[in-house]
């Protein structure tokens, strides 16, 4: 059982990871970081140096969870996002 949000995101992310992407590639508006591409090592870089902040990295994996549960292949892989997260 994963207890943490972002860690179900970085899991989330490593296993579709693997599969073709659906939509462009997610990037954040003020910054050529890509989600798709993103190890944990790299994440925390980034985070570290400003390059995204959580609360870009956060809507971009919100993003790339509704390319593949709302408009992908229906994986339902997150069930509820607390809307105050």
């Amino acid at each position: 059982v994963i207890r943490s949000p972002l860690a179900a995101v970085l899991v989330l992310s490593g296993t579709l990871s693997a599969q073709e992407p659906l939509k462009p590639v997610v990037s954040t508006p003020s910054s050529s970081f890509v989600v798709q591409e993103a190890s944990v090592s790299g994440i925390h870089t980034a985070l570290a140096t400003g390059m995204i902040d959580c609360a870009e990295l956060t809507k971009a994996y919100l993003r790339r969870i509704e390319a593949y549960d709302d408009q992908g292949p229906k994986l339902n892989a997150i069930l509820t996002v607390n809307p105050r997260a």
